[in-house]
């Protein structure tokens, strides 16, 4: 059982492991938040789903 990605690192590092997304289009779209730390906000797998990388709603339990 896998649970969900509670931090922003933690949400990075699953999404670029699970191969949904290149890895150079994690950069640029989490690039706002680069350096950051702390409970992964709502804005950034937003953000994904704006840029058109729908798999990201699965990865992160959002729909």
């Amino acid at each position: 059982m896998s649970r969900e990605a509670s931090t922003i690192e933690e949400f990075l590092t699953v999404l670029r492991k699970s191969g949904l997304v290149e890895a150079s289009q994690v950069d640029a779209v989490a690039a706002p938040w680069k350096g950051a730390t702390g409970p992964l906000p709502d804005a950034l797998p937003e953000a994904f789903k704006k840029a058109g990388l729908g798999p990201v709603q699965t990865a992160t339990g959002t729909r």
